[in-house]
């Protein structure tokens, strides 16, 4: 019978009528000194059910948290996976004398207290700055930022400026501590599917329990009988979810130690992006809390040109009369390589053509890229969308094992827009039909592909 936990009023009424019952002259009303006592008891026997329920919780692997769920996982030959370190190759801007050495370990501050480190020895290019690897000492998702924010070098550095600028979102690993939603799982898995002398599910355990790997995928007998193949992904988004060739081999000799002996080959396979853009038209609520900023004209709004020390963009005509200081909007790029981020006005330009941005844009506006209207739904509708793809595995082909989505469906991204709240309606541009990643065969499969997001453009229709 499980044990329910009375609230604290529902037991402080329960000794007050068990009092009453027993003693009929005994004065219980509210604030009387028979009353506050038997307050105090209930409290200190609610305070008994909870701890008893969390006993009870904790000793159980299905419900087991925090240390308790620690000591389960140890029983179990299990650890939690510990929080990791971003990184992100050619990322940080750093500016200085032509020829000034940069080294790997220069240290960082972000102006949220968090510590990095150049991750690359190099020297400052004849042009005044280079572009370098950079590595959080800090842990956690905390340390993912985006390109545009400033780290500060600490101590300075002789011939370098003292800030530097990101180029590019750091977003490469940089795991939390496990959480016991996830770990929970993990070890359900191995109580369920207890180790079977190397099965697929063995792999995918084995995988899965090296930090910032998220995801395993097996395919046995895919080169042959005796022979796995394993592709993993990490913690990330986009293409930032593909592992390095480093991280591979380390996954590779981790499972190599584990493995049985008999397996003809085992090989940890590459998994290569299978880029995708979308392109969605949103249809809000009623509502000017779920309106665009300002209307897009009837013909679009195009660039001219971009100015980055400025952070000033022109357009081919005047900006339309309702745009004002503070609006948002996106940028759809001519070759389909940006990134669909929305974009802050920060003051009308001089002119009546064009407007100062509060950040740099990812990929550099040029001629003829389309601008449009944004606001409070374009961020949430392409965080909604974003989430989804990144939640897609390799292809599945003939011998994948194990249910997972590996195809995208236009159907599917209109569901997930339509569950942002304040949405009404929507029209999925691109893709207009389902794509699917590709299944190489034997020989040509070194490498399994990945559907991951392109530029992701919300528009209001």
């Amino acid at each position: 019978m499980p044990l329910t936990i009375p609230g604290l009023d529902e037991e402080h009424q329960r000794l007050v009528d068990d009092y009453r019952a027993r003693f009929p002259e005994a004065n219980v009303s509210r604030f009387s000194d028979n009353w506050k006592r038997l307050r105090v008891l209930a409290l200190s026997t609610w305070g008994l059910h909870y701890s008893v329920q969390v006993v009870a919780d904790d000793l159980f692997p299905d419900t087991a948290a925090g240390t308790a769920l620690d000591r389960l996982l140890r029983i179990w030959g299990l650890e939690r996976k510990q929080a990791t370190a971003s990184s992100k190759s050619s990322a940080l801007r750093v500016f200085g004398t032509a020829a000034t050495p940069i080294t790997v370990g220069d240290l960082l501050v972000h102006s949220s207290g968090l510590i990095y480190q150049v991750n690359e020895t190099t020297t400052v290019a004849a042009i005044g700055y280079t572009d370098v690897d950079v590595l959080s000492i800090s842990l956690g998702s905390a340390t993912k930022l985006n390109a545009g924010e400033t780290l500060t070098f600490s101590p300075a550095v002789l011939g370098l400026k003292d800030d530097a600028e990101l180029q590019l979102d750091i977003d490469t690993n940089g795991a939390d501590l496990e959480s016991d939603a996830s770990a929970r799982t993990r070890l359900l898995n191995r109580i369920s599917q207890p180790g079977a002398g190397g099965n697929a599910n063995d792999y995918r355990q084995w995988a899965k329990a090296i930090d910032d790997i998220v995801s395993a995928y097996a395919y046995p007998l895919r080169r042959g009988r005796g022979t796995i193949d394993l592709a993993v992904l990490q913690t990330g988004s986009g293409s930032a979810r593909l592992p390095d060739l480093a991280k591979r081999n380390l996954v590779q000799a981790a499972i190599d130690i584990l493995r049985p002996v008999t397996t003809k080959n085992f090989r940890t396979i590459e998994v290569t992006e299978q880029k995708q853009g979308i392109e969605v038209t949103m249809v809000p609520q009623p509502g000017a809390q779920n309106a665009a900023d300002w209307a897009d004209p009837p013909s679009p709004l195009l660039v001219s040109t971009w100015t980055a020390e400025t952070r000033t963009l022109q357009f081919t005509t005047d900006r339309p009369s309702d745009m004002a200081k503070g609006h948002r909007f996106v940028i759809k790029t001519t070759l389909g390589d940006g990134k669909g981020e929305v974009l802050w006005i920060e003051a009308l330009g001089s002119g009546s053509d064009d407007v100062v941005v509060r950040t740099v844009p990812t990929i550099a506006p040029v001629l003829n890229d389309t601008v449009y209207a944004a606001g409070p739904l374009t961020d949430p509708v392409r965080s909604a969308l974003t989430d989804f793809v990144d939640t897609f595995g390799p292809v599945i082909g003939l011998y994948g094992t194990g249910e997972w989505v590996d195809e995208l469906v236009p159907a599917r991204l209109l569901a997930m827009m339509l569950s942002v709240s304040g949405m009404h309606n929507g029209t999925v541009v691109t893709p207009s039909t389902t794509v699917t990643p590709t299944d190489p065969v034997y020989p040509n499969d070194t490498t399994l592909p990945l559907i991951t997001w392109g530029e992701v453009v919300v528009r209001y229709a």
